[in-house]
């Protein structure tokens, strides 16, 4: 195919654009796009291997950072066991505890729209690798932190190490988010569902491996061997992995390395706020139930570390396996976005009284009864995950913010603190819930709220068809053209 022969407006109005016989392996369509865009994609002919390169690193990132979930407070245990003597000093050591988890994603609020403004410039390869070994080197030294006995010094050397791994986590999941933009542009959802899939794998396989290496080495040792990991899959990306954005190239084409939406214009969107606060409300269930459910499985249901393992890996399984299906549907259209918000919102709504179970139930607790609850928080994390995205470039383009292609760092850069919060505030809002009114009640408490943001969507929904049906009624009255 000869570039001329693809000459045609776009729907964001730029001129389209075909290199020679380039294909969409996935579609067996030609790659299209603006000029900027084509020059972007660099090697388009490869999307399955860029895919499953930046499925790979997700993966063994999300499992590195999460090694600690299991094991971060039986540390601190022996760190200040005279905490639990009394109520008030052990919500003080809870909440402690808590913000070595959400402290990193503090960091990532701050930084990511920031950083997502300037990854143009630093190239996402580059950007991916860097900080990939960057959060290597967190994790071993965050091991050795075990070696420090007095209880202030332990938490002040944990938050350091957990703010820089939270800085160069963020920078690895913009990089990689940015680089499926530009190879599945034509699938929004599938490309969001597919980045939280492989996330949602590490997550899951993180905890159970965190907790079988202390079980066998100790905590030091739990994080030398993810952090060695994670260097070598630093060195074997940086050697196979193609180069994506061709910044150099760009730049000495004149190309813009980035588009001049402005963050502040797109924040005046009224519906964007709540496509926020279902991101946030999406991770809060990992933030919330992470730290405080292997506590529950040990004390009240006289379980190991290994069975808390399990129940984190079967939501990170399901979780993972729903998301690209999930986004694969909405891309046919055969379930509205609305609608798959609605169904994340009840689903955690659900799992948050069932995990206890709350004590309106009556049920007595049981350990098959909080592995139900791990498959409706994989349901509803995935639903409100997946769709998120797509909601928010869709609605900024239908008012006219500009492409897809265009707001691709933007909304990095606007999603990734939202979810970082709400996995931070997650953190210390249920780890001191729980010890402030029990896990049952503060879980049930939790779950409420979901159901309150479910109604919000319903007002949404209900808006949107009145809107339909007024148009129809004043289509009805035009008069018939000829």
């Amino acid at each position: 195919m000869n570039t001329g022969d693809v000459d045609q407006q776009g729907a964001g109005g730029g001129v389209l654009y075909c290199s020679d016989g380039d294909q969409d392996l996935f579609s067996g369509n030609a790659v299209t796009g603006t000029r900027d865009e084509a020059a972007a994609v660099g090697d388009c002919k490869k999307p399955y291997l860029v895919c499953g390169y930046i499925a790979a690193t997700n993966f063994f990132i999300a499992a590195a950072v999460t090694l600690m979930v299991p094991i971060m407070a039986l540390e601190a245990e022996l760190k200040n066991p005279d905490a639990s003597s009394s109520k008030g000093k052990s919500v003080s050591k809870h909440a402690s505890v808590g913000l070595v988890f959400s402290i990193a994603k503090f960091t990532q609020v701050l930084v990511a729209p920031v950083l997502s403004s300037e990854l143009g410039n630093i190239g996402s390869k580059y950007l991916l690798v860097l900080s990939t070994m960057a959060v290597a080197g967190c994790l071993v030294l965050f091991g050795f932190i075990a070696y420090v006995d007095d209880w202030i010094q332990f938490l002040l050397l944990s938050y350091s190490i957990r703010i820089a791994q939270g800085l160069f986590d963020i920078a690895n999941l913009i990089a990689g988010y940015a680089i499926l933009a530009v190879v599945l542009a034509d699938k929004p959802a599938f490309a969001n569902g597919l980045f939280f899939a492989s996330n949602g794998f590490g997550y899951a396989f993180g905890p159970f491996l965190g907790s079988t290496l202390y079980s066998f080495g100790g905590f030091t040792m739990t994080f030398v061997v993810g952090g060695a990991t994670l260097f070598l899959v630093a060195i074997i990306l940086l050697l196979v992995m193609p180069t994506v954005d061709q910044v150099a190239e760009r730049q000495a084409a004149g190309m813009p390395m980035r588009s001049n939406i402005s963050t502040l214009e797109l924040l005046t969107v009224p519906w964007l706020w709540a496509i926020l606060l279902m991101l946030f409300l999406g991770n809060f269930v990992l933030g919330a139930v992470e730290p405080t459910l292997s506590l529950y499985f040990i004390r009240y249901l006289h379980t190991s570390t290994t069975i808390s393992g399990l129940a984190l890996l079967l939501f990170g399984v399901l979780f993972s396996g729903l998301t690209p299906l999930l986004g694969h549907i909405v891309d046919l259209g055969y379930v509205s976005i609305e609608a798959a918000q609605l169904i994340g919102l009840v689903s955690c709504g659900l799992a948050y009284q069932l995990v206890g179970p709350a004590l309106f139930l009556g049920w007595p607790r049981s350990l098959a009864l909080s592995f139900v609850s791990m498959a409706f928080f994989a349901l509803g994390m995935a639903a409100l995950l997946t769709v998120a995205v797509p909601d928010m470039t869709r609605t900024w383009s239908e008012r006219g913010f500009g492409s897809p292609f265009d707001l691709r760092y933007v909304v990095s850069g606007l999603s990734r603190p939202a979810m970082a919060l709400g996995y931070g505030a997650g953190s210390i809002v249920g780890s001191s819930v729980v010890a402030a009114v029990g896990f049952q009640n503060g879980m049930s408490v939790i779950g409420g709220v979901y159901f309150a943001v479910g109604l919000i969507v319903v007002a949404r929904c209900l808006q949107k068809y009145i809107v339909l049906y007024r148009m129809s009624r004043v289509r009805k009255r035009l008069p018939a053209k000829d």
